[in-house]
């Protein structure tokens, strides 16, 4: 089953084509963006099939204490 078929939206983010240009993009700003967008949602799960939110997770330390990897490309939030 999808993991989208329960979830909901949390971040302006779900269609990775869409969003490339920010995400993909090492720019102050658009790891600003990124971190303003999760901040303000704080999603219980993150779909990373692309592998960007590790790389992400160094620029905004602290996420990684907040998400932890389970299973390939998924990360859970930590309450």
């Amino acid at each position: 089953m999808s993991p989208y078929a329960y979830g909901e939206i949390a971040t302006p983010f779900l269609n990775y084509k869409v969003s490339s240009r920010i995400l993909e993009a090492n720019s102050p700003f658009a790891i600003m963006r990124i971190e303003r967008a999760i901040r303000s949602e704080m999603p219980e799960l993150i779909l990373d099939p692309e592998g960007r939110f590790e790389k992400l997770m160094y620029h905004i330390p602290w996420l990684q204490d907040r998400y932890v990897p389970f299973g390939e490309g998924r990360y859970q939030r930590q309450d």
